[in-house]
């Protein structure tokens, strides 16, 4: 089959080194008691979110919903994690109140005061998987084979190019 010609080919070591990644998140992720979908929605609330009075991250939680499904969440999963991080104290769903709702985003006839709330232990959790990730990074690159490390390291500029991608997205800009 031949390939359309404006379809971007990406190099074999972007896969390696996501065959060789993803193991190693899901393993950071389950040593800080959450999912790897748990540890995205609260990346997702910390970098979209607005900052209220206490500090915390606040995201309108339909804002956030929409998101999420450009990253490819169902609404379904989308409340089964926002149930499961809200179980753990990680967030919180709270309904704003006009005042404050106009105050924190654009004011609006919408209605939309349902809200998610990144609590601080969340914000904490967050710092955790970045912290063992980083951790866990210099050791599997000790330990891996030369062909890996290689993969890995060829593949930097890529994740580079696509996290710009992926975030061109950005609620703040999108919604």
């Amino acid at each position: 089959m031949e390939e359309p010609a404006n379809e971007t080919v990406l190099p074999e070591a972007l896969f390696h080194a996501i065959a060789y990644l993803l193991p190693g998140l899901n393993q950071v992720a389950q040593e800080c008691e959450i999912s790897i979908g748990e540890w995205i929605i609260m990346w997702h609330l910390r970098q979209a979110g607005v900052r209220n009075d206490a500090g915390q991250f606040v995201v309108l939680r339909q804002d956030l919903t929409s998101l999420l499904e450009l990253r490819g969440f169902g609404g379904a999963n989308v409340v089964r994690l926002l149930n499961s991080l809200q179980d753990k104290g990680l967030v919180r769903r709270v309904s704003l109140t006009t005042e404050e709702r106009d105050q924190l985003f654009m004011p609006s006839d919408s209605g939309n005061r349902q809200s998610v709330v990144l609590q601080v232990t969340g914000d904490q959790k967050i710092e955790e998987f970045k912290k063992r990730l980083t951790t866990h990074l210099s050791t599997w690159r000790s330990e891996e084979s030369v062909l890996n490390k290689k993969a890995v390291e060829s593949a930097r500029g890529l994740w580079l190019q696509f996290a710009e991608w992926f975030f061109r997205g950005d609620i703040r800009h999108s919604v």
